[in-house]
């Protein structure tokens, strides 16, 4: 009965070292510094300053957040997971409204 305890023990830890393992592999996520980041050097300057001023405007007229992330890839992670962790990260949108909107593209 010892014997099958220090297994489950052993399992254990060696799950346990796993799983950290996997979380400190996530993809990092960017500071947020303006509405648009390019990570990719998709968009121009000039490109980024555009839908920057329209972001802008549209957050001044309607009060919602938008912006958009442009990153060459969130694996390990599925899109969905990442785009949850920069959400919440990044805290877009007014608090009591919950209306913040995150355009995220992984090429």
């Amino acid at each position: 009965m010892s014997q099958l305890k220090a297994s489950l023990l052993v399992l254990c830890a060696i799950l346990l070292f796993a799983s950290c393992n996997v979380r400190a592999e996530l993809a990092a996520i960017p500071a947020i510094e303006k509405r648009v980041t390019d990570l990719t050097q998709t968009l121009t300057q000039d490109q980024q300053s555009q839908l920057e001023a329209k972001l802008a405007t549209f957050e001044q007229q309607k009060g919602s957040q938008i912006a958009v992330l442009i990153v060459p890839t969130t694996k390990p992670e599925e899109i969905e997971q990442y785009s949850i962790r920069v959400v919440d990260a990044w805290k877009l949108g007014r608090e009591k409204q919950d209306d913040g909107v995150l355009v995220l593209v992984a090429k």
